[in-house]
């Protein structure tokens, strides 16, 4: 106590010489092993938050890539609708030249059977132009 300090082992060694042995052994490797279990608990404590993050960026990982799949699947379907759309007026366009024709057609052949009727009245009418309207779309 003259200012001398006394280290770990040394008073390891005085409290087993004094109480007699193993079971003041085991209380000294106790506290001696103190700062080594806290030191092993922080390691796995961060070891943990590690793999939590891991895990963690793995998942936002994912995910991107699943955003990603469904924006060029979006992309993709947009792209056909536009298609679609383009090719549906197109048909449109096609079936009012087609009507149209038709209907100038039937005035000659209208004209056309009155002038053979004129002249041979067995004649047989044509055949009507069969136009079916087409169904109403539904959505």
């Amino acid at each position: 106590m003259n200012g001398v300090p006394i280290s770990g082992e040394v008073v390891a060694a005085v409290a087993t010489a004094f109480v007699g042995g193993g079971g003041a052994a085991a209380i000294i490797v106790k506290a001696m092993s103190k700062p080594v279990d806290d030191a092993t608990a922080d390691k796995i404590r961060a070891e943990a938050k590690e793999a939590a993050q891991r895990t963690a960026s793995s998942e936002v990982d994912t995910l991107r890539e699943i955003i990603a799949e469904v924006r060029a699947s979006e992309a993709k379907k947009s792209e056909r609708i536009d298609s679609l759309e383009t090719r549906l007026e197109k048909l449109e366009e096609r079936e009012r030249h087609a009507l149209t024709r038709a209907a100038v057609h039937e005035a000659w052949d209208q004209l056309a059977f009155n002038f053979i009727t004129g002249h041979d009245r067995k004649f047989p009418p044509p055949p009507p132009l069969a136009h079916r309207p087409l169904p109403e779309a539904t959505e």
